[in-house]
Formats: C-alpha cells, sequence, structure tokens
C-alpha cells in the first residue's frame, strides 16, 4: 500500500491555502480574519463548499467549531482528531492555523476518494477564535469543547464594538 503522503493532491492543498488567503488578504501578503468577522466566516463557507459533494460528514457545535468527519470501521472507538483554526490575528500569516485544517482535510478527502476506510474514524476541526484577537481571550472553541471554560460565560464575552460572542455565532 502507498504512503498517505504519496496519494495527497499536493497542488488541491496548495490551491485552498491560496484562495483562503485571499479572505483578509492584507497589502504586506499577511492575513487578518479575525474569528467569526465577514472573512473568517466566508472562509468557513468555502470549505463547506468544497466538501458540499463528498462522504465526508460536516456539523458545527454550539460554540462554532466545525467538524469534517470521515466514518471508519470501528464505530465504537473515539475518533482521531486532527485540525486548527482559521482565524488569525490582524497581522497573521498565510499558513498559521489554517495549514492544520486544510492539511486534515486533504487526508481525510483522499482517503474517501480512494475508497480507503480508516480503522477508525478521523475528524478535522476548525477551532472557533483560536488566537483570541476579536473576542478575548483566546483558545475559546477548544476550551468549550473539552469542558475548560462554559459556553454560557463565553457567548457573554464582547469584541472591541461591544458585539457579543452569542451574537456572532448566530449569524
Amino acid at each position: 500500500m502507498e504512503k498517505i503522503s504519496e496519494l495527497l493532491n499536493k497542488d488541491r492543498l496548495w490551491e485552498r491555502h491560496e484562495c483562503l488567503s485571499n479572505f483578509g488578504l492584507r497589502k504586506d501578503g499577511g492575513v487578518n480574519r479575525q474569528a467569526l468577522s465577514i472573512e473568517d466566516l466566508n472562509a468557513r463557507k468555502q470549505i463547506l463548499k468544497w466538501l458540499e459533494k463528498t462522504n465526508i460528514k460536516v456539523f458545527i457545535d454550539d460554540i462554532a467549531n466545525i467538524f469534517f468527519r470521515l466514518e471508519g470501521i470501528d464505530k465504537k472507538s473515539p475518533p482521531v482528531l486532527i485540525g486548527s483554526h482559521l482565524d488569525s490575528q490582524p497581522s497573521g500569516g498565510k499558513y498559521d492555523g489554517v495549514f492544520g485544517v486544510l492539511s486534515g482535510i486533504e487526508i481525510i478527502q483522499t482517503l474517501s476518494e480512494k475508497k480507503i476506510i480508516p480503522e477508525i474514524s478521523i475528524e478535522v476541526v476548525s477551532w472557533m477564535n483560536e488566537e483570541g484577537s476579536r473576542f478575548a481571550p483566546g483558545m475559546m472553541g477548544s476550551a468549550v469543547y473539552t469542558g475548560a471554560r462554559s459556553l454560557e460565560k463565553i457567548k457573554t464575552i464582547r469584541d472591541e464594538s461591544g458585539i457579543d460572542l452569542e451574537t456572532e455565532i448566530t449569524k
């Protein structure tokens, strides 16, 4: 059997990186894609569009983390969870966070296309507000997921414009 790294569509992965870097692209080549901003929401929509016609299951939890799941053979075991985040600092780079999400998606999409079923399910996650530049503190999505922070308390946090997180999540 070939190594998964040899099967990946590296051109597709690169094209997707370049595409997502346009959501919040700065003149200096960096990215400003803060959590739940229009740039972040458009990047999230783009990923969902790419996966529309696949057998990858997509779901969004109450804190707006996005999960992409490729079902495995063993339905009883918890999935392997890989990924990162799409949001950036105001002067972020094109690859920080987004590389973890896109490379994870490339792995499960390639497995799906090659009809390779993993032993256990694989989930790619895009955590909401890991950077914490718009809504402080950071790591909100992963903290709520792990139980380290309360969803109800997180929802009341406001950005500098006074917009609360709950309002932005329900957009």
